[in-house]
């Protein structure tokens, strides 16, 4: 019986380290306004595009970042980012469903999570040191950019605005990873726990 016991905790391990947490990648820094593009269910890689020196205008920020946004025909609603999604998906001549939209948000740099902007592109305002986010919808509930924006204190030189780079999603933090295999442990030893009371 205790050989038995031991292979499920070893097949519940290994099952449970396959869903371990995934932190959030970290944005990198800017110095200037950080410009993160995130397709989502779209598939794709998260990118970024830092814009030196700048801060005011959303709108500003986005034509400067090298990054193309395409809107809607005689709307204010950002219809594509860099073309996606493409003309077989979103023809652009109407309001996007709530169900397939670019969601808008931004940081001013103080903390490092995202806002959703209740604003347009056109009106929001963004601060020297903060982050410009958008990320595409599927109506699965509101899903933020998966690279957080960095605090103003740790920005420094930053990449050039017309060569977008790309964060890497799957970026996991030492410290979630740690948490996650304590947790992993706590739930084996209660399996075998369960497994010698019912032998």
């Amino acid at each position: 019986m205790r050989s038995r016991s031991s292979g499920v905790v070893v097949a519940t391990v290994a099952v449970l380290a396959g869903t371990a947490p995934v932190a959030p990648a970290s944005a990198p820094s800017c110095a200037g306004v950080l410009v993160v593009v995130d397709p989502g269910p779209l598939g794709g890689e998260v990118r970024d595009s830092c814009v030196r020196d700048a801060g005011g205008s959303a709108a500003q920020v986005m034509a400067d970042s090298g990054i193309t946004v395409t809107y809607t025909e005689g709307q204010p609603f950002v219809c594509r980012i860099d073309g996606v999604p493409g003309s077989d998906r979103e023809d652009c001549r109407g309001t996007p469903p709530g169900d397939a939209y670019w969601g808008l948000f931004w940081s001013d740099g103080t903390a490092d999570r995202w806002r959703y902007s209740t604003l347009g592109l056109a009106a929001l305002d963004v601060p020297a040191g903060g982050a410009v986010g958008w990320r595409f919808q599927d109506g699965t509930g509101r899903q933020e950019p998966r690279a957080t924006p960095a605090l103003t204190s740790t920005r420094t030189a930053a990449s050039d605005a017309s060569a977008p780079r790309t964060v890497d999603p799957d970026d996991r933090g030492a410290l979630t990873w740690a948490a996650g295999g304590a947790v992993l442990l706590l739930a084996a030893a209660a399996g075998v726990l369960a497994l010698r009371r019912r032998s």
